[in-house]
C-alpha cells in the first residue's frame, strides 16, 4: 500500500521549507556575507549603465548628495506610483473600450450587419490609433521600469552616501569645534564629484582614527 498526500498539502510543506530556509540563512548572515556584496556590485553597475559614462551624470548624483534633501526620495516615489496607477488605468481602459466595440458590432441586428460594417470599416482610420494605443503602452512599460529601477539605485546610493556623511560627522564632533564644524558642513555643501566626496570623509576619517575612533567602510561609486 502507497502513502500518497494531496498535492496542495505537498505545495504548502515544500514552501514552508523553503520560507524557513530563507529566514535561516538571513538569520544566520547569508544575507550580508553573501547577497549583500552581490547586490552592491548589482548597485554599481546599474549605476554604470545609466551614466553611460557620462560625467554630468555623476556629477548630478554628487550634487544631489551635496543637497541633503531627504524629501525628492518620497516625491519621486509617489510620482513613480502615480505614474504605474496612471498606466494601469490607461490600459484597462483601452482593452474595455475596444471590447465594448467587439461587443456592439456583434449584437448589431442582422438587418443592419452592412450598414455596422461601413461604419467600421469608414472609422477604422480614424479609430485604429486606439487598437494599437494599448500595445503601445505594454511596450512602454519595461521602459518605464527600467527607468524605475535606475531611479531607485540612484536615489539609494545618494541617500547611503549621506548617512554615510552624517554617521562620520557624528562620530568626530567632539572634536571639532563651532567653526571646523561650519567648514565642513560647507565643504560638503560643495561636493560635485566623487573627488570632492572623498575629500571631505577622507579628512573626517583621519580626524576619527586620530581619536582611535572607527568608522564604517563606504564605497563611493
Amino acid at each position: 500500500m502507497k502513502l500518497t498526500l494531496p498535492q496542495n498539502r505537498i505545495l504548502k510543506w515544500a514552501l514552508g521549507v523553503v520560507g524557513a530556509i530563507l529566514v535561516g540563512a538571513i538569520g544566520s548572515g547569508v544575507w550580508q556575507s553573501v547577497l549583500g556584496p552581490a547586490l552592491h556590485a548589482i548597485s554599481r553597475w546599474l549605476l554604470d549603465l545609466a551614466s553611460l559614462g557620462l560625467t554630468s551624470y555623476k556629477t548630478n548624483v554628487y550634487r544631489s548628495i551635496a543637497a541633503d534633501n531627504q524629501s525628492v526620495v518620497s516625491l519621486i516615489g509617489f510620482l513613480s506610483s502615480t505614474t504605474v496607477l496612471i498606466l494601469t488605468m490607461l490600459v484597462a481602459a483601452m482593452h474595455l473600450l475596444d471590447w465594448t466595440d467587439d461587443e456592439s458590432i456583434k449584437r448589431t441586428d442582422p438587418e443592419l450587419t452592412v450598414t455596422a460594417d461601413a461604419l467600421t470599416k469608414g472609422f477604422s482610420a480614424d479609430i485604429g490609433w486606439v487598437r494599437l494605443a494599448p500595445q503601445v503602452v505594454v511596450l512602454l512599460v519595461p521602459i518605464i521600469l527600467g527607468g524605475e529601477v535606475l531611479t531607485f539605485v540612484k536615489l539609494n546610493y545618494v541617500n547611503s552616501a549621506d548617512s554615510h556623511y552624517h554617521q562620520v560627522l557624528r562620530v568626530v564632533s567632539p572634536y571639532l569645534n563651532d567653526h571646523e564644524r561650519a567648514m565642513v558642513e560647507s565643504d560638503f555643501a560643495q561636493v560635485g564629484s566623487r573627488e570632492d566626496y572623498i575629500k571631505v570623509l577622507s579628512r573626517l576619517e583621519k580626524l576619527a582614527k586620530d581619536n582611535g575612533r572607527t568608522v564604517p567602510q563606504f564605497d563611493p561609486w
